[in-house]
């Protein structure tokens, strides 16, 4: 039931950083690197109230250092989470660039 945002803009560096923003439980200081461990939930199972497997922030931080991006987390509990993907300006596909692979392929 909380507010969520996401948005999408050009860093000044020209890369493109996605953004997603809530207004949730929030993830208290000393978890948050907790929580991007593959399969690590920081609600025991017998009190858990929300469902999940542990893999959501730890593939997406994964997947983004991969293709030389920088995954940040800011957190504050019961006030919300905030998720940035930075991603360099050397993955960006132009138009331009999006043509010349098309007639490179034909």
């Amino acid at each position: 039931g909380a507010p969520v945002a996401a948005r999408a803009f050009v860093g000044g560096d020209g890369g493109v950083v996605f953004e997603i923003a809530d207004g949730g439980i929030g993830i208290a200081e000393e978890d948050v690197a907790r929580v991007l461990e593959p399969f690590v939930q920081i609600d025991s199972s017998l009190n858990r109230a929300h469902q999940g497997t542990g893999l959501g922030l730890p593939l997406c931080k994964q997947l983004t250092e991969l293709h030389g991006g920088a995954f940040e987390l800011e957190s504050a509990l019961n006030q919300g989470t905030t998720v940035r993907v930075k991603m360099p300006a050397e993955r960006n596909l132009r138009p331009d660039d999006a043509e010349g692979e098309e007639s490179a392929a034909a």
